[in-house]
């Protein structure tokens, strides 16, 4: 009965669409909401936003006093669908030979589901008793983290003592990952009749010279990589300009996503693209352009030897050496990177399969997280081991 429920609520999720852009979370939150409220663990809303809102809950009101509290932490929004063909319909939540498909099932309502459950399972074995365990499901962290943005400014996590991040990690003890930087780069030309090119300034053609810049760039990429977060990257993700067909374009611009392992990384790659574009523009005088950054996320890195990390391998039943870091970002960078609070990153599914058509989830896997979920948090409540 408890797994039947347990399903129920992640194909509810699933079904529920919660696509970002435009950010329609609300429908997901409420199944959550209910499904706490259900079991007894009180829930609190806090507006983001028009019709976002996060949604928090905690076991029997606020954490103890005694001990800080260890936040289970996961996002309500999923990305698009996309243009490819699905096998399986994107909110239909099919199961096929115990395998759940739809977006979000991996990345990363499978995750939400579990913490829900989890919660659920503590209030029943602990009835009305404290417990230092809180649960926070955020909104908008596929575009901009607005949700845990807006989190910390209203309520801090001075009593927060580690965080744990439901992503998808196969199963794997995640440590860490890179800090992202996402840029717009524009740039700027005189507008012309199509026929006559010669009387304009195309505004493409310098975004491809910007563009050429900064492949010399990603090809030389500083050499002092991390040594656990790995090596910096950069993608061009999005580029467009122009009007029609016979028109000279006098605007065009591309998107950048690029990661970083240190801020150091970070800084020398920037600081090296300015020079590449004021030295460019030196040599060329009708080269207009501007960039600025989307979004500025941190790193993320919490040592192998934590206690909330050992705790973790030793439920896994794997040894120390039993770790990895994750391509992608959190919300960890918006809550735990600032002050350095311990994260773990753990959650059902394959990360490779985020974002992708017929993405999944095994319901072996969310089921199994379930119990890790519950065996962590009931661990920690009863003081079997610390976070500092």
């Amino acid at each position: 009965m408890v797994t039947d429920e347990a399903i129920k609520l992640l194909v509810d999720l699933v079904q529920s669409d919660s696509t970002n852009p435009p950010g329609t979370e609300e429908r997901a939150a409420h199944h959550v909401a209910e499904y706490l409220t259900r079991h007894d663990v009180a829930v609190k809303w806090q507006e983001v936003s028009s019709g976002r809102q996060n949604l928090l809950a905690c076991l029997n009101g606020e954490a103890s006093r005694q001990r800080p509290a260890l936040l289970f932490c996961g996002h309500l929004d999923t990305v698009p669908i996309g243009s490819q063909q699905w096998a399986h319909e994107p909110f239909g939540a099919q199961i096929d030979d115990g395998v759940l498909f739809g977006r979000g099932a991996s990345d990363m309502k499978s995750g939400v589901a579990a913490m829900a459950v989890m919660m659920a399972r503590l209030r029943q074995t602990y009835g009305s008793h404290s417990l230092p365990i809180q649960l926070l499901l955020t909104v908008g962290e596929e575009v901009d983290s607005i949700g845990a943005e807006r989190y910390l400014e209203q309520y801090g996590v001075d009593g927060v003592g580690g965080i744990v991040i439901g992503e998808p990690t196969n199963g794997q003890i995640g440590i860490g990952h890179k800090g992202a930087y996402w840029m717009e780069m524009q740039c700027f030309g005189r507008t012309a009749h199509g026929s006559m090119p010669q009387l304009g300034v195309n505004a493409i053609d310098q975004i491809l010279e910007a563009l050429n810049l900064l492949g010399q760039i990603r090809e030389n990429l500083p050499s002092d990589s991390d040594a656990v977060l790995g090596d910096s990257t950069i993608a061009i993700t999005q580029i467009g300009g122009g009007i029609q067909t016979n028109v000279i374009p006098d605007q065009a611009f591309f998107r950048a996503d690029m990661r970083f392992g240190t801020p150091e990384q970070q800084k020398r790659v920037l600081d090296a693209w300015q020079r590449a574009l004021d030295l460019h523009q030196q040599q060329h005088e009708e080269f207009r352009y501007q960039w600025h950054p989307l979004l500025n996320r941190s790193p993320l890195f919490t040592e192998p030897s934590h206690p909330l990390i050992q705790k973790a391998q030793a439920l896994c039943n794997v040894d120390a050496n039993s770790w990895r870091t994750v391509s992608y970002y959190t919300d960890g960078s918006v809550l735990a990177a600032p002050t350095n609070i311990p994260t773990l990153i753990y959650g059902p599914g394959d990360d490779r399969l985020a974002h992708q058509p017929d993405e999944s989830v095994p319901l072996s896997s969310f089921l199994e997280c379930i119990d890790f979920y519950h065996d962590l948090a009931k661990s920690y409540a009863h003081g079997d081991w610390d976070l500092n």
